[in-house]
């Protein structure tokens, strides 16, 4: 028998079939896996976003209760007295004793971080006295925070500063608070352990968390699954301390068990339909799987690797099959809703939360894009730095709860005042607001901080430590040509000078600086306008 007669056609045909469903299969296959390594890896770099948001809200959250700890802390008599003491005489125990205080007996806030230690310097940042802790640390100020406060001159000196450092194998986060408010007496250093803080990230990203330090040490892992379970993802992200060495490493775990089944269950769906098409006709396989299922996977593969490379405004697109559309369907909600949970974090990153203005970090943001276009236009820019005045005294005789009121209030009648869409209200710190007013000459300047006192004095709110019997403020105005011989730095420092001008002379007014000139007031200042309820009052700080 000859070799022809050895197969017959439909021997011939279901071989050729056979062999096309296998090649299918395999094409099938790789493209599958590449499908789902994409799908993984859009995932992966998707949360280790989310995480790295959470971490640094956790951060950010951790240096605002400490440095309202040190505030508390350094207002102390005891601790006054105990420095005085130590300065008069050389006697430095009842200054150890006062340090111990918080962490024999207590403080109020300690519940929110794991506090380490209390340490003061003198004003050469030289160390006057620590409490006595088990945490092994230099007897210096750390070199992350002593670059940042050796050097600086003037209102900058009263400025928090803070940092995230590493000594003896161990990770510490310091806030150093000027003692003293203007009349700078001593430096307060807050130490605290940032691990204890960082558990809450496993609640803001709800996945379960665990937190290595740089040796390798298991510090905390949240309950959930801690293996190398199956449907488990495991993210990474990095946490760095300010010299940029490695502080912790956060790994999540996320439950990817449905879309993986999903994806199991398309190509085992996929994987059929071919080798049933097969059977009909080979080249209509061909046709059909290049058209329908190949190019749409192809496709999809590429808008997933788009999404794995941050973009997660990308929508994978729905195919004809009907276990494509499902699988689209549920990795698009879960990338709409992991964008939106990121777009929530980065929000909330950039908004006072007492106040609900833009916060410091956002103002330093806006005024550096608004400087360089007013440089580009040549137009005037303007700052207002706002301070209320007696703010301390109202704590002290209404309670913080009510000085928190105050400054709502506040924040609300500078939001009223500001009308334009381009001018930025921010919340500067503490009592201290700044108002930003891109292309604003020196006029319309003083006349919206003069429509602010006035829109302030006729709401009369009650303030009985203030000489006016009610809530007023200080305003500092500076405006300058938005030319190379300024910058957003020295506007901020001159508009700082203005507001402590204002404060100096009697409060419950606008003054009017030129950067070129230095602070002034009154009729010593060009283009001053007193305010219409302007009285003067005896200078003292808040």
């Amino acid at each position: 028998m000859t070799p022809s007669r050895q197969f017959s056609l439909r021997t011939l045909a279901f071989g050729i079939a056979g062999m096309i469903a296998v090649v299918a299969v395999l094409v099938l296959a790789v493209t599958a896996r590449s499908f789902r390594d994409a799908a993984f890896a859009a995932q992966r770099q998707a949360l280790a976003r989310v995480i790295a948001v959470a971490a640094d809200e956790a951060v950010r959250h951790l240096e605002t209760r400490l440095f309202a700890l040190g505030t508390e802390f350094q207002e102390r008599p005891e601790l006054r007295a105990a420095l005085a003491r130590l300065q008069a005489t050389g006697d430095a125990a009842p200054l150890r004793k006062v340090l111990d205080d918080p962490f024999i007996h207590g403080f109020f806030g300690l519940r929110e971080v794991d506090l380490a230690k209390l340490r003061l310097y003198d004003t050469n940042l030289a160390l006057l006295g620590q409490n006595a802790s088990p945490f092994v640390m230099p007897d210096a100020l750390p070199a992350a925070l002593r670059r940042q406060a050796e050097g600086r001159v003037g209102a900058d000196r009263l400025k928090a500063v803070s940092a995230l450092w590493s000594a003896g194998g161990h990770v510490f986060h310091s806030v150093l608070l000027p003692v003293g408010g203007l009349r700078l007496t001593a430096y307060l250093e807050v130490v605290a352990d940032p691990a204890f803080n960082l558990r809450t990230v496993a609640a803001m990203v709800g996945m379960p968390l665990s937190i290595i330090d740089a040796a390798g040490v298991r510090l905390y892992q949240s309950a959930g699954p801690g293996g190398a379970d199956d449907g488990m993802l495991e993210i990474e992200y990095v946490l760095r301390d300010s010299a940029g060495a490695t502080a912790f490493r956060l790994v999540g775990r996320a439950d990817v068990s449905v879309l993986d089944a999903q994806m199991r269950h398309t190509i085992l769906v996929t994987i059929g339909l071919v080798l049933a098409f097969v059977v009909l006709t080979t080249t209509l396989m061909w046709a059909f799987l290049n058209r329908i299922l190949l190019r749409p996977v192809a496709a999809m593969q590429g808008e997933m690797k788009r999404c794995a490379d941050g973009d997660l405004s990308v929508t994978v697109g729905h195919g004809v099959l009907t276990e494509f559309n499902v699988l689209a369907t549920a990795f698009n909600e879960m990338t709409r809703r992991l964008a939106a949970n990121v777009q929530e974090l980065e929000r909330l990153s950039h908004v006072d939360s007492l106040t609900g203005l833009p916060n410091r970090h956002q103002f330093d943001l806006c005024i550096e894009k608004e400087w360089r276009r007013a440089l580009r236009g040549r137009t005037p820019f303007a700052l207002l730095m706002v301070d209320v005045d007696y703010f301390k005294l109202y704590n002290d005789n209404y309670g913080h709860v009510a000085g928190d009121e105050c400054l709502r209030a506040v924040a609300a009648t500078i939001g009223r005042v500001v009308q334009r869409t381009t001018d930025l209200p921010a919340r500067y710190g503490g009592e201290e607001f700044a108002i930003l007013l891109p292309e604003t000459p020196l006029d319309s300047a003083i006349a919206l901080a003069e429509r602010f006192l006035a829109s302030l004095a006729e709401q009369n709110m009650p303030h009985a430590g203030s000489p006016l019997g009610r809530i007023s403020a200080s305003v500092g105005v500076a405006v300058c040509g938005a030319d190379e011989s300024c910058s957003p730095a020295g506007l901020i420092h001159v508009a700082d000078a203005a507001l402590y001008e204002a404060k100096r002379t009697g409060r419950n007014r606008a003054v009017v600086a030129d950067p070129a000139a230095g602070a002034g007031h009154c009729e010593a200042c060009r283009g001053f306008v007193p305010s219409v309820s302007a009285t003067a009052a005896p200078s003292r700080p808040d």
